[in-house]
């Protein structure tokens, strides 16, 4: 009787180990991707790839700060869309609501057919398109899809500049939406990680504590080195503490504006979507911004780093 009485204490003990693992998490799941690949604009094509990725859906949900593209615009009335841009824009269709908040309405992104999500520093307008140096990032992932869409929802049901908290995930996709989450410390997380280099391409870095990450990983041995867009300079701007603390920094100079939000860290990881490292992206703006691991990946966008740097230069 004692026998069996042990055996039933030890399935019990068994069963409860089993299932504490998973509640320790949260709920907290893996999110990986069938493929993913990059475009940078206005050397390639990036207004095309994204009007064939919409002609090719049959459910396209899209968020963006500008969107001014008739051939886009157009792709999207021949499928089931539904589209949130900035209230500064000035839409005439059924499908697109404006999204008004504190601050700006600064993502880039669509969900079609509830698997492949398109993010990156690209705005669907001329400029976007044709002069902007930018990117466009599309990845082929039902989970993250599916994170994108709650996010979405809000959007589209009025809730801006805020909004419930996205959980937290594993896996070599990670996500996070600003303000409701703290993607400042996501990208800190990331970028202490670091062991041997990170290169930036950014529009507007002004966020200190960002900075004083890349000065301490400086300091601790990696190699920091980035681009920055010369018109957003200002008594903001962290450009004169990166010269300052020996971290190269060279400056757009052709009169485009060098729009990527982007981070490279060990030619493995690649930080993108539409967050500058501001305040107002931290604390007031809409914003996405996502974390992939992908050797391949991390080569394209050290490709397009080095291609901008030696026109720079």
């Amino acid at each position: 009787m004692r026998v069996w009485m042990i055996v039933l204490v030890c399935l019990i003990v068994a069963a409860l180990c089993i299932q504490m693992p998973s509640e320790a998490q949260g709920g907290a799941q893996e999110i990986g991707y069938e493929s993913v690949r990059v475009v940078f604009c206005p050397e390639q094509d990036c207004v095309g790839e994204l009007e064939r990725a919409v002609s090719g859906g049959s459910e396209v949900e899209c968020a963006f700060f500008d969107l001014d593209l008739e051939g886009l615009i157009q792709a999207l009335e021949n499928v089931s869309a539904r589209v949130v841009v900035d209230y500064r824009n000035d839409p005439d269709k059924e499908f697109i609501r404006l999204a008004k908040g504190q601050g700006y309405m600064h993502n880039k992104f669509c969900i079609i057919d509830d698997r492949i999500v398109t993010t990156g520093s690209f705005n669907p307008t001329d400029n976007g398109a044709d002069r902007n140096n930018n990117n466009l990032l599309m990845i082929d992932s039902p989970e993250l899809a599916g994170i994108y869409s709650k996010e979405f929802d809000e959007l589209w049901n009025g809730t801006y500049s805020g909004g419930v908290r996205t959980e937290q995930h594993s896996g070599p996709v990670r996500v996070c939406f600003s303000p409701e989450d703290d993607c400042v410390q996501m990208i800190i997380d990331e970028l202490d990680k670091a062991e041997s280099e990170i290169r930036f391409m950014i529009f507007s870095f002004t966020h200190t504590r960002i900075a004083m990450h890349l000065a301490l990983a400086k300091e601790n041995g990696v190699k920091v080195e980035g681009l920055m867009e010369k018109q957003q300079l200002s008594k903001y701007s962290m450009h004169d503490f990166f010269i300052g603390q020996g971290i190269s920094v060279v400056l757009e100079n052709t009169g485009a504006f060098l729009h990527h939000k982007v981070f490279i860290i060990d030619g493995e990881t690649v930080i993108t979507g539409s967050f500058n490292p501001s305040e107002n992206a931290a604390k007031r703006n809409d914003e996405n911004v996502v974390v992939i691991k992908n050797r391949a990946l991390a080569e394209a966008y050290i490709e397009e780093y080095n291609r901008l740097k030696s026109i720079f230069n």
